[in-house]
């Protein structure tokens, strides 16, 4: 799955209200951080691309100021880990290629777990902080993300 003409740098970068996503298997406690979502303040539009067999599907995305984002890793027995995105109230999953050890039933959640245990290390979250920590937190995976965002363009 692609996603083509959406401003993510921007869209992530200049959101506003932005707050960290906790997994929502409860064993977890919360310790963890799985992603970010926010509300837009830049209008965007953009493609999403699903390869389908023979052919591609294509929808069309559009965001508006005041419209709620949300990117997030998830780990499921079907899709194995993924990261999940919604964009207004367009909600897709982006798999990683066949062949990735992401993919891989025998070990993706392995990888998944390490993957969202280095992004909760990287933002410095711990359980119990404060709100203005938390905002401080968010704004970090924000950056995070663009950094990601950036090196991939």
């Amino acid at each position: 799955m692609f996603l083509t003409g959406l401003p993510s740098q921007s869209l992530v970068g200049r959101s506003r209200d932005r707050t960290l996503i906790p997994p929502p298997n409860l064993s977890f406690d919360k310790e963890q951080v799985t992603g970010l979502r926010g509300w837009s303040t830049v209008e965007a539009q953009g493609v999403v691309a699903i390869p389908d067999r023979n052919k591609s599907k294509q929808i069309f995305v559009k965001i508006k100021p005041g419209d709620y984002w949300e990117v997030r890793c998830d780990y499921d027995p079907e899709k194995h880990s993924h990261v999940n995105v919604r964009v207004g109230d367009e909600k897709f999953a982006f798999l990683y290629p066949e062949g990735n050890i992401m993919r891989d039933p025998a070990t993706a959640p392995n990888p998944y777990f390490d993957y969202i245990t280095e992004q909760t290390r990287t933002v410095r979250y711990q359980k119990g902080m404060s709100e203005v920590e938390l905002a401080a937190c968010a704004n970090e995976l924000a950056e995070y993300y663009c950094s990601i965002l950036r090196n991939r363009s």
